[in-house]
């Protein structure tokens, strides 16, 4: 989905004081994002070593446990810092083939809706690690790197503050086009849409779904966001979250949030994705 951007030439519009501000943004935060993906790279590369490094021990019948535990870490932080920069390159996997056959002043309030659904969902989960990092007290797994796994997950918040950002200016961009192609269905649905997917548990709760209704429905609803163009990885976690607060309670969500999203990425058994990475690398080489 593309963002609105001033084209050369146009007569000016009310939007343009916001696209303006956004392309500021992103003439700042863009190379801070390239750099943070940098040490991304690194860390991949430092986890191929690690891994084949632990493989080839375990042949020999040697073992160093802190190997594992350091490859969990660095996939953890590698995850995290790279989400602006695939942010800002509009690198997210998005289904436009409905979203780009709407009205133009649809599309502009559709995408204004799914940026402010974006921009809440990291908004949240900076939140949440940021609470979790600091409810961390001991450490998991070998004790011989000594570092606390909040150290971690510090690492990471600081990987999404960087991101709120980038989405902040995706959303003044569409602000600007919204403004610029201004219609009271695509304020509606600008307006609407965040508030009525995050209200869904209330929703649910009013209409007596149960658990299975309640799975069935959040599956439309997951497949409702994405086909509408909103990005899958924002599909997913949106109407995820939305779906366990409904069957436990916003509470539990806040708390089980920050602890999945360290534990979702720091598990050694995806350091095999950094050897795909590479090989996929070679390929279009």
């Amino acid at each position: 989905m593309a963002d609105a951007v001033v084209e050369a030439g146009r007569k000016t519009g009310p939007g343009d004081a916001f696209e303006s501000l956004a392309n500021k943004i992103d003439a700042i935060f863009h190379p801070i994002a390239k750099k943070l993906t940098l040490v991304a790279m690194a860390l991949v590369v430092l986890m191929i070593i690690s891994v084949t490094l632990d493989v080839s021990l375990k042949l020999a019948n040697i073992s160093f446990p802190w190997i594992s535990e350091v490859v969990t870490y660095m996939m953890g932080i590698l995850t995290f810092v790279a989400l602006a920069y695939v942010g800002s390159i509009k690198g997210h996997i998005s289904i436009d083939l409905l979203f780009e056959k709407l009205p133009e002043k649809l599309k502009a309030g559709l995408g204004t809706g799914h940026k402010i659904l974006e921009l809440i969902l990291v908004v949240f989960m900076a939140w949440r690690l940021f609470v979790y990092a600091g409810t961390v007290t001991t450490l998991t797994g070998s004790v011989l790197t000594k570092l606390p796994i909040s150290v971690i997950v510090y690492i990471m918040f600081v990987g999404l503050v960087f991101y709120v950002p980038v989405i902040l200016g995706d959303l003044l961009h569409n602000v600007a086009s919204f403004l610029n192609n201004f219609s009271i269905p695509g304020l509606v649905i600008l307006a609407g849409l965040p508030v009525a997917v995050w209200t869904v548990p209330y929703w649910f709760a009013a209409l007596g779904f149960n658990a299975t209704m309640t799975g069935v429905m959040g599956i439309v609803l997951m497949l409702s966001l994405i086909l509408s163009g909103l990005p899958l990885a924002f599909g997913l976690g949106t109407a995820g979250a939305v779906v366990f607060a409904k069957l436990t309670s916003f509470t539990s969500l806040f708390n089980f949030t920050g602890r999945a999203l360290y534990s979702s990425v720091g598990d050694y058994y995806l350091a095999v994705i950094p050897f795909f990475v590479v090989m996929g690398s070679l390929v279009a080489v």
